[in-house]
């Protein structure tokens, strides 16, 4: 299956890339994020292509992770983890899948 290309959504009235990439280190997802301290950041979304080409559960988990961090920037890892995975396991169960 090839990597998508790049993608640009809104996500909490912002533009985001979303780029499915090879991640260095044990990282499968990443979310940046423009704040004080990081004013210059180009706010994006980095998806370890390996873990998404799975097509699997833990795939769908790892987009809503992501997205979580967009959209709900002050949550912290514990909330977007539980969040992610109830999500994931709700739609899951309900059968969405990513067509191939």
């Amino acid at each position: 299956m090839p990597v998508p290309e790049d993608h640009a959504y809104t996500l909490a009235g912002k533009r985001w890339l979303i780029r499915f990439t090879r991640l260095r280190g044990s990282a499968i997802g990443w979310t940046f994020l423009k704040d004080e301290r990081n004013p210059n950041v180009n706010e994006r979304i980095l998806i370890d292509e390996g873990t998404y080409k799975k097509a699997n559960r833990a795939a769908l988990e790892l987009l809503i992770h992501e997205a979580y961090h967009a959209l709900n920037p002050s949550y912290d890892e514990t909330v977007v983890s539980q969040h992610a995975r109830d999500l994931a396991r709700l739609l899951w169960g309900l059968g969405w899948r990513r067509k191939e």
